[in-house]
């Protein structure tokens, strides 16, 4: 890979995220002309908030492209350590904060009930350990899957479809690139941009498909998740409920679940956010204590959701670039699980992928037993 891609493929990966950080509530909700986006200020790029979905948004084109365009030099200024990056934390939304214990230090009756656990009340105590074994079956997992299609496709007559992805608009490409002569007639020629790199993929490495690409379910499926007992939600779980909003449309279903967690990634306490204690970990570490179960259901839907609409070896490449963008960063602490699950997502979209066009999942064989459970390793934990 030439190096000019590999220094921006590494810093939209790791260092985009980092100033990606605005309030919920500052947010613009818009779906505005790209003569509007033109006049937008540096510092309100990030408060773009699609408003319905499109697969062309000229607006939100030229926005993506803004914040791309100085990532590679933030990247090796970082590295060289001339630059570093306070982080502000997302704030609550009211929703949020109405369902969310702000005292840490504090366990009433109600948090208890609502699945919160205190920093100081953790039931493992112990350091982290992480397995060194994949916690997914890829074949069980993409069985668990298509079960879950031809079950709806039996009961509610819904067939499979992946829809249109997203893609950098025809408005944006006419007025701010220009192929043949990178930046001679135009201050800002993104042309670069669009030559590495379609849309979806810059959206998924600054963490931001909810912004730029909202599927309008996202309240949906969140009320949905909340409405079920603590630990009890399986990645099959959230699959068929998403796959049910949207009618089959496996691009929006993926799309859906992916923005659910890029919507809260930022969160000061993530992994105390009542969603995520519905969630039930599948990744590997000693004795069930998870470091990071938000994350890892975060990076699952989003490779997944890439694998789908790109491919499986264009996904794995984007997985391979995101884990060597961490160690380029040196932030690849407990990095082995989390890698582990950017290339099980990436397989398991790209699998998806061929069986719904190829029509083979019909011919897939499944039974009762193709379940998340049965899909998860981390009954079976290797430890360094």
């Amino acid at each position: 890979m030439p190096i000019g891609k590999s220094i921006l493929s590494v810093s939209i990966t790791v260092i985009a995220p980092l100033f990606c950080v605005q309030s919920m509530a500052q947010q613009l909700a818009t779906n505005m002309s790209l003569s509007e986006a033109v006049n937008l200020k540096k510092s309100q790029y990030m408060s773009y908030q699609q408003n319905r979905f499109a697969v062309e948004d000229p607006a939100g084109d030229l926005t993506l492209a803004r914040l791309l365009s100085n990532f590679p030099f933030d990247a090796l200024q970082i590295k060289l350590g001339s630059k570093q990056i306070s982080v502000p934390q997302e704030t609550m939304s009211t929703d949020e904060a109405s369902q969310f214990c702000r005292q840490q230090n504090i366990l009433d009756h109600t948090c208890k009930e609502q699945g919160y656990v205190s920093r100081n009340d953790q039931v493992h105590p112990e350091p982290f350990v992480e397995g060194t074994l994949e916690p997914l079956k890829d074949a069980q997992l993409l069985k668990a899957f298509v079960r879950v299609i031809q079950e709806e496709k039996n009961r509610s007559n819904i067939s499979p479809i992946i829809s249109e992805a997203p893609r950098w608009s025809d408005e944006f490409l006419s007025r701010f690139t220009n192929k043949n002569n990178y930046g001679a007639s135009n201050p800002e020629d993104y042309g670069y941009v669009v030559d590495l790199f379609d849309k979806p993929l810059v959206a998924l490495f600054f963490g931001s498909t909810s912004k730029f690409m909202t599927t309008n379910k996202e309240a949906e499926l969140t009320r949905w998740i909340l409405s079920q007992p603590i630990r009890s939600v399986t990645l099959i779980d959230v699959f068929r409920k998403a796959y049910q909003l949207h009618r089959g449309d496996l691009h929006h279903a993926l799309l859906l679940s992916e923005n659910i967690f890029s919507r809260r990634w930022r969160h000061a306490h993530r992994e105390d956010l009542q969603m995520t204690r519905r969630l039930r970990p599948f990744t590997n570490w000693k004795n069930g204590n998870v470091n990071d179960n938000f994350g890892s259901w975060y990076h699952f839907w989003g490779v997944a959701y890439y694998g789908l609409i790109a491919g499986k070896d264009r996904a794995l490449w984007a997985a391979e670039v995101e884990h060597q963008g961490s160690v380029f960063l040196g932030s690849d602490a407990y990095e082995k699980q989390e890698h582990f699950v950017n290339l099980q997502g990436a397989r398991l979209g790209g699998d998806l992928r061929e069986a719904i066009l190829s029509g083979r999942w019909s011919q897939i064989q499944t039974t009762a037993d193709d379940t998340a459970e049965t899909s998860y390793r981390n009954y079976q934990i290797s430890y360094p």
